[in-house]
């Protein structure tokens, strides 16, 4: 009795591991919102620092 081939693309070894699907716009967006989240983290602390230096210059 003959079995035919069970084998398919994805089941060899060595093959590319998977098919990823990776939506650039997405990607782009993500990267564009934690950019804006570190820059007002960043005035944030500019600001604090501001006012530590105020204070230490009036006394």
């Amino acid at each position: 009795m003959f079995i035919s081939n069970t084998f398919h693309n994805e089941a060899f070894i060595g093959n590319s591991g998977g098919t990823y699907n990776v939506n650039p716009l997405q990607e782009i967006l993500k990267l564009h919102e934690e950019k804006i989240a570190l820059y007002e983290r960043m005035l944030k602390e500019k600001d604090e620092m501001m006012q530590k230096l105020e204070k230490l210059i009036d006394k």
